[in-house]
């Protein structure tokens, strides 16, 4: 989690800036707008996490001071910013104990006020993933509908016709007329959209028509390879 360390003097060559001091804002905005610039530029969604509430009064209060920069500059970056605090506990301040991801009221936190245990961390993850799955959301529903599809051609230069519906490749199998008694018999046509498709880009009339469209098994050549007709 970034920024629990951060409540401390920065150097800059042979001058330091004593913690939120004017010039110590100025110095660790610019690192931390550097640091999300480079994130963002990693191509990372990014979900920058606020620092949970610590038991040392002092130290929570300064961590106080340094979220409110990172949420002032993750809104800037046009990053995500997921609060920890109004989850952790019901005023905001520390608790050791309090409600795990699955709604269990469990202890939290470890004995030194600053760490998680298991069910902790378990905790900030669900915040961290209850954020993305509402981003996810919010882009599905705002995303356009699909257009059309749009006849093109096929390889050899005949139009290439539009998929069919759902359910309809198998009534537009039945619908398609007897087979011929001069070819070996018709197989079963499967119920398949991706079989329907393929009848329907063959040439009418053609050997591939007949396979394809109307289930008939071709009879082979007489002497071909696969004519296994007795030899007269």
């Amino acid at each position: 989690m970034i920024g629990s360390n951060d409540a401390q003097t920065i150097r800059n060559g042979q001058m330091r800036f004593a913690f939120d001091t004017k010039e110590w804002r100025e110095a660790y905005v610019k690192q931390v707008d550097q640091l999300m610039a480079s994130l963002k530029a990693a191509g990372a969604a990014v979900y920058w996490m606020e620092i949970p509430p610590m038991a040392a009064e002092n130290y929570d209060g300064a961590l106080k001071t340094i979220s409110a920069i990172h949420a002032e500059r993750a809104k800037a970056a046009g990053i995500r910013f997921v609060e920890t605090r109004a989850a952790l506990s019901e005023n905001g301040k520390y608790s050791e104990s309090g409600f795990d991801d699955t709604g269990e009221f469990v202890r939290l936190r470890s004995h030194d006020g600053v760490h998680f245990l298991k069910e902790g961390n378990d905790k900030l993850a669900s915040l961290v993933v209850a954020a993305i799955n509402k981003d996810i959301e919010v882009a599905v529903a705002a995303a356009p509908a699909a257009p059309p599809p749009e006849t093109s051609t096929d390889g050899f230069g005949q139009p290439s016709a539009t998929l069919p519906e759902a359910g309809k490749a198998e009534s537009q199998a039945e619908q398609l007329p007897p087979a011929k008694s001069d070819y070996a018999g018709e197989l079963p046509m499967p119920a398949d959209p991706a079989m329907a498709q393929l009848a329907k880009t063959t040439v009418p009339g053609t050997d591939a028509s007949r396979l394809f469209s109307r289930g008939e098994a071709i009879a082979p050549r007489p002497g071909r390879f696969d004519d296994f007709s007795p030899v007269q």
